[in-house]
């Protein structure tokens, strides 16, 4: 075992010339025979001889086996040189430990993995060069090399993190490696490579030679952190350990691209019966182009469901942006994929833009009222015209809370209802906890101690605790600058009356934690406040929406306010509808790393589905039974495009669907300027670093070193038998 750990240290270019060595017999071969071409005669004066030469028998003996050894060793040594010895490990005391002879190097190659990786260039995608410069460092490397694999991105994914000593199967990975449609994280690279050589030190040592190669395009949005006080520390760290890092440069200069950054529906929920204008938004990048360059004529489609239905040209600036709008009708209810396509361009994957829509027939709105007359003006305000199929509004009496199934409605809004239950309060809770939406509108017959008990408690589904009725002086509404996207759309329309709307009487609200409050008034009372619970979502107006509701404590009676009948209330309750039907596919629509979540509506007879992603790739996901429904969740992905979930227990081909579109970040492919980068990387990014860099060079040759040894043997063993032979003269 010993030997064979010593022998693998070394390998031969020419071990057939180890033969030669054979030859170092012929002067012991002629040593021989020389000792028996003497015989021995005893004479008298003999006697005087062998006691002088007794007297140097030491000395010469010596001379005599040192030109002995010299004749030896010339044919060994030089049988070594002809055979090219090539050493391959230089840690002897590895192979008597039995930890491997992988002290050769440790490689860490580090791919960007950030999509503007994809931008092709005469055919072939920075990252594909990336990957083809890894593989060519592999190549060059002696064996025993050991090598770490890292992909940047959001966070750095470590593909291999033990150093690997197979060539083959390090080359398998890197070809197997998929780049992400996100940006990377150079802080989070960074943090890995430094864990990734920690543990490799662990395991094997530190070993002679550690070398970090980072593959990249130098985009800016990746690499401007390394001007951060924390990187500079570690690359100044990683100097002191002689951990050399260089860079491979695949990116161009003067790279222009073109994107597609939303695509969205101008409608806040689509409908059987009426087109949707779907808007499409484009930006040009020039990536150093200089801006004279002149507008770009993209071609720009349409598709539903994978079918494409309309095309459009488009003008696109350089640095500048543009916009188109295509007016589609989809014609069957359900879940639908509307994507935007950018035609023609080299950096394929922000070239599209999908969206998740629900197709409704209506939005479909319940209206329970605490007496006749109640929904009246809040009906009037959401369908204001009768052939307007948009919203489908339903009035109905408290019983309905029990009686009806309240899961058919987008939304219900709750009349001046003068008392809850606590079996309807129950039922509003499992409404809006499985996606519903609830708006409760308050008036001169709300008891608030039933509201509170029946709604709010430890886990409240009102967004604020109702409290005591309170009068003012014709107090006006404030927008709270319109912060809230429920009145964003009031900004800039001072005259649509929302301002100038007189209350006097309200109830007094109390926020809990996680509310938002929409709208509030002159006196800093909150009057519109709402929040999630659950899948879905509650809204609460403390002032009456009905005339109805009078103040009778003051002569002569006065109506709680005029919202009701004022001109911003047709808006406002638009807004609020739009806002909760926004709030129903707000979910499937996701960007890269976003987690997304759904909910089926029956129980499946197994807990495990099939999500299939966008590459035909499949994973098995595990869904959970909450309240007779399936709820299923994925982790955030790392590519976009249109994810299903499956089922094969059911026999349904597709349960859900979502989408994830790329972090558009990464579609400005402006550079890092090289003069920004640390000293020590700035050399090899600025001299492009050739693969060679990165490459631990060919086996040490001893060739060289052995035929002067011959050389110097012979001078050697001339000089011992010339100053042998002037001993004996």
């Amino acid at each position: 075992m010993l030997a064979a750990h010593l022998l693998a240290i070394w390998q031969f270019g020419s071990s057939i010339m180890l033969w030669w060595a054979a030859a170092a017999a012929l002067p012991l071969l002629i040593h021989l025979w020389t000792r028996r071409q003497f015989r021995e005669t005893r004479w008298a004066a003999m006697k005087f001889l062998l006691a002088a030469m007794q007297k140097h028998s030491r000395r010469i003996k010596f001379e005599q086996w040192l030109l002995l050894a010299l004749r030896v060793a010339i044919p060994i040594v030089l049988a070594l040189a002809l055979s090219n010895p090539q050493q391959i490990g230089s840690a002897i005391w590895r192979g008597l430990t039995g930890q491997g002879l992988n002290d050769r190097g440790h490689c860490l190659l580090v791919i960007d993995g950030s999509f503007s990786m994809d931008y092709r260039h005469a055919g072939i995608s920075r990252f594909d060069e990336a990957r083809r410069l890894a593989s060519e460092v592999i190549d060059g490397n002696p064996q025993g090399t050991g090598y770490s694999l890292l992909l940047m991105a959001q966070p750095t994914q470590t593909i291999i993190g033990d150093p690997a000593f197979e060539a083959n199967d390090v080359k398998q990975e890197l070809a197997a490696l998929q780049l992400t449609h996100g940006v990377a994280n150079l802080t989070s690279a960074l943090q890995t490579i430094e864990q990734t050589l920690a543990e490799a030190e662990k395991k094997h040592g530190v070993l002679p030679q550690r070398r970090v190669m980072i593959f990249t395009d130098l985009g800016k949005n990746t690499w401007a952190e390394i001007s951060t006080t924390e990187s500079l520390q570690r690359l100044a760290d990683w100097e002191k350990k002689g951990i050399s890092v260089s860079l491979v440069d695949v990116g161009q200069a003067d790279a222009p691209n073109q994107a597609i950054t939303e695509l969205v529906a101008e409608s806040p929920w689509v409908t059987l019966n009426d087109a949707t204008t779907f808007r499409v938004d484009l930006k040009s990048e020039t990536g150093g182009v200089p801006n004279s360059m002149s507008p770009q004529r993209l071609t720009v489609a349409l598709f539903v469901d994978g079918q494409r239905v309309n095309e459009q040209r488009a003008d696109l600036p350089a640095n500048g942006r543009a916009s188109v709008s295509f007016n589609q009708r989809i014609d069957a209810a359900g879940q639908h994929v509307v994507a935007a396509v950018l035609l023609d361009d080299q950096l394929p994957v922000d070239n599209h833009r999908w969206r998740w829509v629900n197709v409704r027939r209506a939005l479909s709105v319940l209206c329970i009222e605490g007496r006749h007359g109640e929904a009246d003006h809040l009906m009037l305000a959401l369908r204001p015209q009768q052939d307007q199929a948009r919203i489908d509004v339903r009035r109905a009496t408290e019983s309905e809370l029990i009686e009806g199934d309240l899961q058919r409605y987008d939304l219900i809004t709750l009349c001046n209802v003068g008392r809850l239950s606590q079996n309807e309060g129950l039922v509003l809770r499992q409404y809006v906890e499985r996606g519903g939406n609830l708006l409760v509108i308050l008036g001169d017959q709300i008891q608030a101690m039933s509201y509170n008990d029946a709604l709010a408690g430890d886990k409240s589904l009102l967004p604020a605790k109702i409290g005591d009725v309170k009068r003012g002086n014709e107090l006006r509404i404030d927008p709270l600058q319109y912060k809230h996207p429920l009145i964003a759309a009031f900004r800039g329309h001072q005259r649509s009356g929302l301002l100038t709307t007189p209350v006097w009487t309200y109830h007094q609200l109390t926020p809990v934690k996680d509310a938002n409050t929409a709208l509030a008034l002159s006196s800093g009372d909150p009057v519109l406040v709402e929040h999630e619970y659950g899948r879905g979502r509650c809204l609460l107006l403390a002032l009456a929406a009905s005339p109805l509701s009078v103040d009778r404590t003051v002569d002569p009676p006065r109506p709680w306010s005029s919202l009701s009948t004022w001109p911003s209330f047709p808006p406002l309750m638009q807004e609020t509808a739009a806002f909760i039907a926004a709030n129903d596919e707000r979910d499937r629509t996701a960007e890269i790393s976003q987690p997304v979540q759904g909910f089926m509506g029956n129980v499946l007879p197994k807990p495990v589905v099939v999500l299939k992603k966008p590459d035909g790739s499949e994973d098995r996901l595990a869904v959970t039974d909450e309240q007779g429904q399936t709820h299923w969740s994925v982790p955030g992905q790392s590519r976009s495009g249109i994810y299903t979930i499956h089922s094969t227990e059911t026999g349904e081909p597709k349960l859900a669907t979502f989408v994830v579109n790329p972090d558009t970040r990464e579609s400005n492919l402006q550079r890092l300027d090289v003069d920004a980068l640390p000293e020590s990387l700035r050399a090899s990014a600025a001299t492009q670093a050739s693969v060679a860099g990165g490459q631990f060079g060919p086996p040490k040759s001893w060739f060289r070193e052995l035929l002067l040894g011959v050389f110097g043997l012979l001078m050697a063993e001339s000089f011992v038998a010339w100053h042998l032979g002037r001993g004996v003269r």
